[in-house]
């Protein structure tokens, strides 16, 4: 999470979080919403958020050279 005052970066007109911004630890948790998916996903169940943000992005690559191999090698 980043440590920076939202209200004044969204009035300066940036969209796009900058890698030189400060960042902090979660301190509220996390709580989420189940009402268009009414079921939790492998990110909610294992909280793949703030620091392990990147993880998911991990599982599908993992999965996706995964599938190129078993192809090449079943057929």
């Amino acid at each position: 999470m980043y440590d920076v005052n939202y209200t004044e970066i969204l009035l300066n007109g940036s969209h796009v979080p900058d890698l030189s911004w400060p960042t902090k630890d979660c301190q509220q948790g996390w709580e989420f919403n189940y009402t268009t998916v009414p079921y939790a996903s492998v990110a909610s169940e294992l909280g793949w958020v703030c620091q392990y943000d990147v993880l998911p992005a991990i599982a599908q690559s993992i999965f996706f050279i995964g599938a190129i191999f078993g192809g090449l090698i079943f057929g």
